[in-house]
C-alpha cells in the first residue's frame, strides 16, 4: 500500500506537465529505459544508431552491485530501496532530463520504470504496462516479443502520428 502511494506521488507531479503527442521527425531526443534482463546491447545500438536520434538509455541493473555497462544511465542494486523503487538521492541522476518522448520498455521491472519515467521532464511517456495513468502511448507487448521489434512498434506507431 506505501509503496504505491509512493508511485502515484511521483507520477502526480509528473501528470502536471503538458502532455502532447509528437511525430517521429519531430522527436529530436529519447529517454530509453530498459532492464539488463532484456538487453542485447549490439542490437540496441544498433536501433539507436538506425533511428537517427540522440537516444539515451536508462538501464535497470538492480540486481547487480556494479554494472558492466558504463556508457549507459544505471540504477544498481545500491540505488534500490527496500520497496524495490529507486531511493531518492539515486534519482538525481536523470533529476534534470529532459527528453521529447519517454520510451519504458523494461516491463519485468514496470515499477522501478515508472518512477524513473515520471522524474525525466517529458511531454510524452509511451510503454506497454499502464500504472496508475502514467503512460500517455500505451502499445501493447506482444507475448515473446524482443525488445527490439518492441522498439520498432512503438516507432511504426510514432511515424503514423502527424502534427
Amino acid at each position: 500500500m506505501f509503496k504505491n502511494f509512493i508511485i502515484r506521488s511521483h507520477i502526480k507531479r509528473s501528470l502536471k506537465r503538458k502532455k502532447q503527442f509528437a511525430s517521429w521527425e519531430k522527436i529530436k531526443n529519447i529517454s530509453l529505459i530498459i532492464s539488463n534482463e532484456q538487453l542485447n546491447k549490439s542490437a540496441l545500438d544498433k536501433f539507436i544508431i538506425d533511428s537517427g536520434k540522440l537516444v539515451e538509455v536508462i538501464l535497470i541493473d538492480i540486481k547487480n552491485k556494479q554494472s558492466a555497462i558504463k556508457d549507459y544511465t544505471t540504477f544498481v542494486s545500491a540505488d534500490k530501496s527496500v520497496l524495490g523503487l529507486p531511493k531518492t538521492k539515486s534519482l538525481n541522476k536523470i533529476k534534470n532530463k529532459t527528453a521529447d518522448l519517454v520510451m519504458v520498455a523494461a516491463d519485468d521491472k514496470e515499477e522501478f520504470a515508472t518512477v524513473l519515467a515520471a522524474n525525466i521532464n517529458t511531454p510524452c511517456v509511451c510503454g506497454c504496462n499502464q500504472i496508475n495513468n502514467n503512460l500517455d502511448l500505451i502499445i501493447i507487448r506482444k507475448e515473446n516479443q524482443t525488445v527490439i521489434d518492441y522498439l520498432n512498434e512503438v516507432v511504426n506507431y510514432l511515424k503514423m502520428i502527424k502534427n
